[in-house]
């Protein structure tokens, strides 16, 4: 499978940027293709730095946000930012069979009211805890919302 992941910037800091590599980590391993969207701008040396991080880095391509058109359509598309998720509705024109998930990081409370979460084009919001579900739920007024926690493979007892 070829899964494509947009995001702001995995070669930042942050949660956001953990939960990306535990992303790409995860549908590597079972072999998939993984190509990462950023966008923000970034060198070649970043992502030497990051594909040291990946467990398999073959398996994984990094473009700007700004070359989405010029790359082969994947099956589905994960959507790492809320601010993104308006995003949603050029990758349904594009490719209407893809399926898009909207990964919801952001306390609730911090994301504006005005913000388009796409939610006439995300097909399904992924949330952390079954609590933020329900809320979510009331807040797009739409049940596609699945609860299902972040791994936790890089934490080293």
């Amino acid at each position: 499978m070829k899964i494509g992941i947009i995001g702001y910037d995995i070669f930042g800091t942050g949660g956001t940027r953990r939960s990306n590599l535990n992303l790409i980590n995860e549908f590597s391993m079972h072999g998939d293709e993984v190509i990462f969207f950023n966008l923000l701008p970034f060198g070649k040396k970043q992502v030497k730095n990051i594909q040291s991080e990946l467990e398999k880095p073959k398996n994984v391509s990094f473009y700007l946000l700004q070359q989405f058109p010029d790359v082969a359509a994947c099956s589905s598309y994960i959507l790492t930012r809320e601010s993104l998720f308006s995003f949603a509705r050029y990758i349904k024109f594009r490719w209407p069979e893809a399926l898009v998930v909207g990964e919801v990081h952001a306390p609730l409370d911090l994301i504006e009211p005005e913000l388009d979460l796409g939610v006439d084009a995300v097909d399904v919001y992924r949330v952390a805890t079954e609590k933020i579900k329900k809320r979510f739920i009331k807040r797009i007024k739409q049940d596609n919302v699945i609860s299902f926690p972040i791994s936790g493979r890089h934490i080293d007892f």
